[in-house]
């Protein structure tokens, strides 16, 4: 479910999907990481949370630093926002505080 290269660099034929998807592969290893340190034993289901989990490491990491530049935004320029400037902000910052990285919305 990673698709991660699965032949050696130095094979000429490449069998994955295309490209290597390193949040997929960061994403699974975390879950495995999580359930082998919860002293959990996997079963199918586990297998196939796994195949259909949502969540974008990618985009939890960034959550933070977008608030943090939408925040700095709203603060040193507030005088200068129109009034739905800073409702669209502030709409985007309520928005942020909600997300957890997961795309199911």
């Amino acid at each position: 479910s990673a698709n991660n290269r699965i032949v050696p660099e130095s094979s000429l034929f490449d069998t994955s999907a295309g490209r290597p998807t390193t949040a997929r592969f960061l994403r699974i290893t975390e879950m495995i990481e999580e359930g082998i340190a919860a002293g959990k034993k996997f079963t199918p289901e586990d297998m196939v949370k796994m195949q259909t989990d949502e969540l974008d490491i990618y985009a939890r990491g960034l959550q933070p630093h977008i608030r943090a530049i939408a925040e700095r935004v709203l603060e040193s320029n507030s005088k200068d926002l129109k009034k739905i400037e800073v409702a669209q902000i502030k709409e985007v910052l309520n928005l942020l505080s909600q997300f957890n990285g997961t795309m199911t919305q």
